[in-house]
Formats: C-alpha cells, structure tokens, sequence
C-alpha cells in the first residue's frame, strides 16, 4: 500500500490503516475509499514554502565593503571566493612591506644610512646587505685631496700673516707661505701703492714731542709732515698735527707743491697765541701766509715771475697778520713788474 493512502468507511467515515482493518470494521459497507492525508499534504505544502523563503532570503552574498584601505592590494569577492572578501599583496608597489628592485630609501627596504656623508649608501636587493661605497673627493672623509684646502681634512696653512699667501702641497701635504707685495700690514711703506692714510701700520708717522725744543721741532715738523706729506701725496698726514702754526705751514707746504691756494681754506682751525700779536692767530690764517714766504722764496732763489694772487691777503682773519702779509706782497708785487719789464726788453 502506498505511504500516505488510508481505509475509510462509506457510512461511519473512520479510517483505517488498511483496507483489511476497514473491512473487518464494516462488513456490510457497499465500498471503501482511499485519500491522501491532509496533515501530510499540509506539511509539505508548508515545508516547499519554506524551502523557496529560504533560497530567497538566505542566498550567500559579498559584503558591502572589501577595501582594507591598502594601495598595495587587490581586494575582490566572488562566488569563486566562496563570498569571502580577498586581499591579493601588488607586487613592484611602495609600501607592500615587500623590499622591490628601485625602491630603496622606502618603509618597504631596510635603512642602509651609516651617517656618513662620505659613502653612498645603497641595498643590494637578492641578498638584502648594504653597501656602502667610498666617494672620493669628498671633504670631511680625513683624506686631504686636492681642492680641499681650508677644510678639516687638510692641515691648516695659515701663518696668521695678512701678507701671505697661504696654500698647500697636496703630494707632500706641506704648507707654503708666499709672501706678496703690495700688502699693508708687512712693515714695509711701498710709496707707489700705500700712504699714511691707507695703511698708517706700514707708513708711521711718529708724534713730534711736546717737549722738544723750538729747533727739534722744526726739524722734526719738517721731516715728518711737511716733507713727508708731499712724498705720499697725501694732504691727511698734516691734520695729525696738533701745533696750530705747524698745522698751517703743513698745508701751506702742501699747497704751494700743488700751486693750489684753495687747500688753505681747507686748513682745520686751530687757534693759538703768538708771541707779539695781541688777537688769536690761527692755522688758517698761517697758510696763506705761509704759501707767500713759499712764492717769495721762489722768486728769491730762481728770479722767475710767480703769480700771486691779488686777494691773498683778505682771507686772513687776524688784522695783524693781514698786515704781515700786505708787507711781504708789496714787494713781490714790485719785483714781478720789474722782472716783466725786463722780459718785454730781452724778448723785443
């Protein structure tokens, strides 16, 4: 009998497992039927549903998301990945924490930095070792090579003498100091290049004494300013002069070796008291008397006709010396007409 079929009676509607059982019950039953039982077909009905729920509700699929946020992965999820999420490692990608031909100085590669800025550091790739490799020439490696005078790895040359020039032998690793010229600072005055006033270490001019008589100062004002001034060229070396009438004869001096009377009005004032003269006498004043005993002294010792100047005199200050100075010129101015008279003769 097939699974599921039941026996029932046509008048009671019992049913019964067989149809022997159903038959014993009534015997006097016209006929007996069979039918499927309910609760069965129910079940399966119920299950069959179950199973379509399932298969719609439950299908495996990927999650949202497979990225683990790493640039040297592939990240992918698939049927073939059973639904899982996989993160495949990119090969000849910086930062796969995988050490890749080229890509030494990364996070993926071990530091080969021997802090030494004489060697180039570099990795070999198949054995992962470092290498560090000499560079030369290169300054701070304690090797002298050419080139590197003046740095920690040559010896120092230096003789601390500003006129020399200081080098070094890299064969013998020997110190040459060559001394050069002009240079100011080697106790030598080299009159065509320096003066008092551009190197006053090599061209001293020594302070004549206080304390020396009216003679020695004389000699003294004469040899170390007057003349000296006028050799260097050089005007500046009067105003080192703290004697005021010494100071004008300076300028003076100066003025009539350039035939320029207007350096006196550039003569610093200093003023004094002079013997026999009742007002201040000063520097200024002295030079242009000064450069007329210098014209007077020219004419005197050669008769040649000097030019003076016709208001020489009115630049001077104190009345007296102004005076002075009118008496010295008056006769120059005497002799200049006569020595013109008797160079019109001799030319006619």
């Amino acid at each position: 009998m097939a699974k599921g079929v039941v026996w029932e009676c046509n008048y009671c509607k019992k049913e019964f497992s067989t149809k022997k059982k159903a038959e014993k019950h009534e015997s006097s039953c016209k006929y007996l039927s069979n039918k499927t039982y309910k609760t069965i077909f129910i079940s399966v009905i119920v299950l069959i549903t179950i199973i379509v729920l399932a298969f719609i509700f439950l299908k495996p699929t990927c999650p949202d998301t497979c990225n683990d946020k790493n640039s040297c992965t592939t990240d992918s999820c698939s049927k073939e990945t059973k639904y899982l999420c996989e993160n495949t490692v990119k090969l000849n990608c910086k930062g796969n924490k995988i050490c890749e031909l080229g890509e030494y100085g990364t996070s993926d590669c071990k530091n080969c930095d021997d802090n030494n800025k004489c060697t180039k550091d570099d990795l070999n790739y198949e054995t992962s070792e470092c290498i560090n490799e000499d560079i030369i020439p290169c300054k701070g490696n304690n090797v002298c090579e050419v080139g590197e005078y003046g740095t920690s790895d040559c010896p120092d040359c230096d003789d601390s003498n500003v006129c020399t020039k200081d080098s070094l032998d890299y064969n013998s690793l020997e110190c040459s100091n060559e001394e050069f010229t002009p240079c100011c600072g080697n106790n030598k005055c080299e009159r065509d290049t320096e003066t008092h006033s551009t190197c006053s270490q090599d061209c001293k001019l020594d302070k004549c004494d206080s304390s020396q008589t009216e003679s020695e100062k004389e000699i003294c004002y004469n040899g170390k300013y007057l003349s000296y001034s006028v050799i260097q060229d050089d005007i500046s070396i009067c105003d080192e002069i703290s004697n005021g009438a010494w100071l004008g004869k300076c300028y003076a001096n100066f003025a009539w070796e350039k035939r320029d009377l207007d350096l006196c009005e550039d003569t610093p004032i200093i003023e004094y008291v002079a013997k026999g003269y009742y007002e201040m006498v000063n520097s200024k004043d002295v030079c242009y008397v000064q450069y007329l005993i210098e014209i007077s002294n020219k004419m005197r010792a050669t008769g040649e006709i000097v030019y003076i100047p016709y208001d020489i005199c009115s630049n001077i200050q104190n009345s007296q010396m102004e005076e002075s100075c009118e008496s010295i010129k008056e006769p120059l101015d005497n002799i200049n007409e006569i020595l013109e008279d008797i160079d019109d003769i001799l030319n006619n």
